[in-house]
């Protein structure tokens, strides 16, 4: 995690979070974070995982906040994430209104 933290200290990042059923019918959430660079690719890193009871926008938009403050414990730097990358799934779309909230 501190080289995560260190690969992000002072730059704008985006922000992933996309959902698999593993073998035993669980879902497991990805959060994948990236960093945002001017003249090369950026680094995309994988931040946590999760297993969900279920997958919604409640659940989601709580692990993108559970995300980001283990990212940035000592307070999350709200300016730098500058995206949120989803799939345009009707629940996916609602967790990205409520992931403004945390964000602004």
């Amino acid at each position: 995690m501190d080289k995560i933290r260190v690969t992000v200290q002072d730059k704008k990042i985006w922000v992933s979070i996309d959902e698999t059923t593993n073998s035993n019918g669980r879902y497991v959430a990805n959060v994948i974070i990236g960093t945002l660079e001017i003249d090369c690719p950026g680094e995309i890193m994988l931040l946590t995982s999760e297993v969900l009871e279920k997958v919604n926008h409640s659940t989601r938009a709580k692990l993108f906040d559970k995300s980001i403050a283990l990212l940035w414990p000592n307070g999350v730097q709200h300016n730098d994430v500058l995206l949120f990358v989803s799939d345009a799934a009707p629940y996916m779309v609602k967790s990205a209104s409520v992931i403004k909230v945390f964000l602004f």
